[in-house]
């Protein structure tokens, strides 16, 4: 696998509605107030799916979302997702999703992953 290197992307500022900064990953010194648990439909933008040449690998799926983000899925039973929570009150920081985003890929495509299914699970 060549050399990767994260592209540059734009990182906003974003605002709370009393016009104060909101430093994700660091937002909440408490508890986060109620309203910040609320869930938005999850809808599929986009999708990749990568299929190794050995069989005896994991095929890694790649889907966008507009919320929360990305999911990958990895082998037959396997999801992971970035962010892995989504919701305000999970203030996430988005250098340190994209760093756990880019480890899985890399885990997932290198052979670092793996499954097993038992044939007989009612044995």
């Amino acid at each position: 696998m060549s050399e990767y290197r994260r592209p540059q992307f734009p990182v906003a500022t974003y605002l709370s509605e009393q016009g104060d900064v909101i430093d994700y990953g660091h937002r909440w010194k408490d508890l986060p107030p109620d309203e910040a648990y609320s869930r938005a439909e999850e809808d599929i933008l986009d999708a990749i799916r990568i299929v190794p040449n050995d069989s005896d690998e994991a095929p890694l799926t790649s889907v966008l979302t507009p919320f929360p983000g990305v999911f990958l899925h990895a082998g037959s039973l396997h999801d992971f997702h970035f962010p892995d929570c989504g919701l305000d009150a999970c203030d996430e920081d988005v250098e340190a999703v994209a760093t756990e985003l880019e480890w899985t890929v890399r885990s997932v495509v290198s052979g670092g992953y793996s499954e097993r299914f038992d044939p007989w699970p009612a044995r």
